[in-house]
């Protein structure tokens, strides 16, 4: 049976909060909503935008997907870029590649963005398939896109990721979770959410995986 690996991407293979927190700047300016937190606008990294920005802005649906795309005047230009890859993590994600595992991304982010940042650090080619949101619409959650491999291709899996909704997603499927602690969710999130391991760093991720699947 093969092995798969769902990361998650924002807070776990990269830092991608300094283009976040400004895009998010970037539209509130623009829209003249009253400015949230730093705190609040961290929080962002990783859930739905459209959901975080209905709670934050007080606003409707329509309204945080408007607010999306202006986000999006900033972020896909340069935004994107203003991000980089965790330490160690394009040596693990390589070694995990050797070992024979089948990598794949769940993520909140739209599907072609994260291409684009997959590609901007030099490890797409050790992904076998990326999932993530449409630019509009509802999203479906982590827990649905996992389902959708699973139910499929049979298949030991784990999911890793550094917010609840990571934890909650591999949760959903019956499979092993990790949260890291290097990202953007707290020690408490992950505990609470049901983590099977918490990781300070990739050797003790690398040591999570290896005692997963033996």
């Amino acid at each position: 049976m093969k092995k798969i690996i769902f990361f998650d991407l924002d807070g776990t293979i990269s830092d991608s909060g300094e283009g976040i927190v400004n895009a998010i700047t970037y539209a509130e300016r623009k829209l003249e909503y009253t400015p949230i937190s730093l705190e609040n606008k961290k929080g962002c990294i990783g859930p739905p935008l459209v959901s975080s920005f209905m709670r934050l802005y007080s606003l409707s649906f329509d309204e945080a997907e408007h607010m999306i795309d202006v986000y999006r005047e900033y972020y896909s230009d340069r935004g994107i870029f203003e991000n980089y890859l965790y330490p160690n993590v394009k040596e693990t994600l390589e070694l995990l590649y050797k070992k024979g595992f089948e990598m794949r991304i769940c993520s909140a982010k739209p599907l072609v963005m994260v291409e684009r940042v997959l590609k901007h650090f030099g490890v797409f080619e050790y992904f076998s398939a990326l999932q993530g949101a449409e630019l509009h619409g509802e999203y479906p959650g982590k827990a649905a896109f996992i389902r959708s491999v699973l139910e499929n291709e049979p298949a030991r899996a784990v999911m890793i990721g550094d917010r609840r909704d990571d934890i909650e997603g591999g949760k959903g499927n019956n499979i092993a979770t990790i949260g890291v602690l290097w990202g953007y969710g707290s020690l408490e999130e992950l505990q609470n959410a049901g983590a099977d391991f918490t990781v300070k760093n990739t050797a003790e991720l690398i040591s999570a995986i290896t005692h997963i699947f033996d």
